[in-house]
């Protein structure tokens, strides 16, 4: 096993957040704790945990502390400094030991320094199960009505603990990650617009809870250059069953009468309902056959507001007007998730399969912006 574990964000926070935590309910935590400061705080909370927790002398230093609380937290230190959050197994137990206590109230703590091996025995069986209780629900993911995710990194365990889930995932295609900050998807075979006897599938439709009677879905898609029948990209809203029959997708997509013939890549928003699909609006957005320039960026945006939901887009520059997609129609449909994913379909109408080579969309960022006052 390797000496060296490097956290996810979410688990360095939790960290830094139990240690202060802890650090408070004794009697040496000076004048409070200041990230930014070398010595001070950092010098009373290495005393206090080699005191708490013996044999950590070699383990606690003030160097490692000042990266945890420092350079490795992007609220305090500026982003052109900031490190990987990894650091030596030895030190990352000696922290979890010293906070395993902060379970415990002051009064039980002393009395397992009093009490018998037995009385000590029990509290050790204890304290890691309080201790766990209280990570699991502290990790637990909470449904904010605004949250942004940038993919600064896409490990599905980090995503998980930023509350994202999936349907049909495809662990050897998601691993092919195209470039950093930024998620890629790929348009493998799927759909859930479906021919008879063909599967709803959509390999990684990643998904993440929304609440609120209005709110916005903005997503910013670069390099996605759809040139092949209904390879697409495509943002969701499901209902609290996350349907795979009744639910509304807005995205970018290829598509032409024939292989043969020129196609234009357009944005398109539809809504299925047990399986029908009606289409709500339509952008022509390039004809590829023409040459020119591919969209270099697309911004597409998802409104909610009280079972009316709209349509829009906009391309190449953030400062650009929106474009209508879909005005705005009253569906009956009460969002709870949000989805994304890349697909191209099962068959052509021939019933042929579709057999064109998975190509990668690189997502920038997913934004929900509530707009309920």
């Amino acid at each position: 096993m390797s000496k060296i574990r490097e956290l996810t964000q979410e688990e360095a926070a939790l960290l830094r957040q139990r240690v202060q935590q802890r650090f408070r309910q004794g009697e040496n935590n000076g004048k409070g704790f200041r990230p930014s400061s070398f010595k001070g705080a950092y010098e009373d909370l290495r005393n206090d945990i080699i005191a708490e927790v013996p044999g950590t002398v070699l383990s606690v230093s003030l160097t490692r502390l000042r990266k945890l609380f420092y350079y490795t937290d992007p609220g305090v230190c500026p982003a052109e400094q900031l490190e990987k959050p990894s650091f030596g197994r030895d030190f990352i137990e000696a922290l979890q030991a010293y906070v395993k206590e902060a379970a415990a109230p002051p009064e039980a703590r002393r009395t397992t320094a009093t009490k018998g091996t037995g009385r000590k025995l029990a509290w050790l069986l204890l304290l890691p199960i309080l201790a766990g209780g209280i990570l699991f629900s502290t990790l637990q993911p909470s449904n904010p009505a605004n949250w942004r995710e940038d993919f600064n990194t896409t490990h599905a365990d980090s995503l998980r603990a930023h509350g994202f889930r999936w349907m049909d995932f495809d662990s050897a295609l998601w691993s092919k990650q195209d470039r950093d900050g930024f998620l890629t998807l790929y348009t493998s075979s799927g759909d859930y617009w479906v021919k008879s006897g063909e599967a709803r599938r959509i390999n990684n439709l990643m998904y993440k809870k929304v609440s609120g009677t209005c709110f916005d879905v903005i997503a910013k898609i670069d390099a996605f250059n759809p040139q092949k029948n209904c390879q697409q990209l495509v943002l969701f809203l499901f209902d609290e069953h996350l349907s795979r029959e009744t639910h509304l997708r807005a995205g970018i997509s290829f598509w032409s009468p024939s292989e043969g013939e020129p196609g234009l890549q357009h944005v398109t928003a539809n809504f299925q309902e047990k399986g029908e699909v009606t289409q709500l609006g339509y952008f022509h957005v390039r004809n590829p056959a023409n040459g020119g320039t591919p969209i270099q960026s697309l911004w597409l945006k998802i409104r909610y507001d009280n079972h009316l939901l709209s349509v829009y887009q906009k391309l190449n520059n953030e400062w650009n007007l929106w474009g209508i997609c879909a005005r705005p129609v009253k569906l009956d449909l009460k969002p709870a998730y949000i989805g994304i994913a890349a697909f191209q379909g099962w068959t052509n109408d021939d019933g042929s399969p579709r057999n064109a080579a998975p190509i990668p969309a690189l997502i920038d960022f997913i934004l929900v912006e509530s707009c309920d006052d």
